[in-house]
């Protein structure tokens, strides 16, 4: 790694929808101690627009709500870009059989406040009008509530993948700048505090 003129303490892994998915998964795995092969430590993770659960392994991130009538899955169910019915045949293409809502690498957002302690600051980036809304601001509230420093913004009235539309809106500058603070705010070391969402 010092060949390379790289600070190994400073690594951050990022994504966008699925590859927020990868992100949140090897972040978590990582944590847990289950990567066979040596790697660096995260110094934090950036997660916009994620998926955090098996779209069939839903059903811990429903008990957290106060009513499921008004889960994003319900509210959302045919969104702009990214409805329920494509978010089932994008997952079914990872043609995975059966799968465990245990199973942490598939469903990263599943995990308990016990195994997400300690992990690296996290910046979520979530939109309004997403199926997935609420599984990120859920993951966000329960590091928060765990002590894992957690920056969460939130894009009222815009759908998953807004930021790839031909067509210039203003709340792309404010994307963009989500994560290049986001960056910024990981390497600063921030400490854990309440959890907040802004908009």
């Amino acid at each position: 790694m010092n060949k390379m003129f790289w600070d190994p303490s400073r690594v951050i892994i990022g994504g966008i929808s699925a590859g927020a998915w990868v992100a949140a998964s090897f972040t978590l795995q990582n944590h847990l101690n289950r990567i066979t092969e040596r790697r660096p430590p995260i110094a934090g993770q950036v997660l916009m627009i994620p998926c955090l659960a098996h779209v069939d392994c839903y059903k811990p991130q429903m008990k957290k709500m106060k009513n499921e009538s008004i889960s994003s899955y319900k509210t959302n169910v045919s969104a702009p870009m990214l409805s329920v019915e494509e978010l089932r045949w994008f997952t079914s293409q990872l043609k995975i059989e059966n799968p465990n809502v245990n199973d942490l690498k598939i469903n990263p957002g599943n995990a308990s406040p016990e195994q997400v302690k300690g992990m690296p600051p996290t910046v979520l980036g979530v939109v309004g009008l997403d199926p997935l809304r609420d599984e990120a601001l859920l993951y966000g509230k329960m590091l928060a509530e765990a002590g894992v420093p957690t920056d969460v913004s939130l894009f009222l009235g815009l759908p998953h993948g807004f930021r790839s539309h031909e067509e210039k809106l203003s709340a792309f500058n404010r994307w963009d700048k989500v994560i290049e603070d986001g960056v910024g705010w990981i390497l600063s070391g921030p400490l854990c505090s309440e959890f907040h969402v802004k908009t």
